[in-house]
């Protein structure tokens, strides 16, 4: 189990500096970044043009590394309160969830776009 590694590496990485989330562990941006790009290959099959797919890993990651910087809300508050390893990993899954609300939120917007797009094209017919 990774993530079970994880932990035992980041517990072992925790003695050996001063700081309370080193800059050195970055298995937890893997983490939090892996969870919005596992959900994008589940959800894409196996079949998908390159192109496309190396874009939306550029926007998994300058939106995963948006929310790790700001830190919005709850992500905040667990980096604060929590300075172990449940802090360290959490804040960073929380960040790839924000992720994956916000390509969902896009998605959405994207799809009402069109459809509203249609209805003004095809409004004529509608109204008949």
């Amino acid at each position: 189990n990774s993530k079970s590694h994880s932990i035992f590496a980041i517990n072992s990485c925790l003695k050996k500096f001063e700081d309370k989330d080193p800059k050195q562990i970055v298995i937890d941006e893997v983490i939090g970044q892996s969870i919005p790009i596992y959900l994008y290959e589940i959800s894409h099959g196996i079949e998908k043009d390159f192109d496309k797919s190396i874009l939306f890993y550029f926007f998994i990651f300058v939106l995963f590394r948006i929310f790790d910087i700001l830190k919005p809300f709850p992500i905040n508050y667990f980096d604060r309160k929590y300075k172990n390893t449940f802090g360290i990993m959490f804040d960073d899954i929380l960040a790839g969830f924000y992720v994956v609300l916000t390509l969902i939120l896009a998605m959405i917007v994207k799809n009402l776009y069109k459809h509203e797009n249609f209805i003004k094209k095809n409004s004529k017919f509608i109204k008949e």
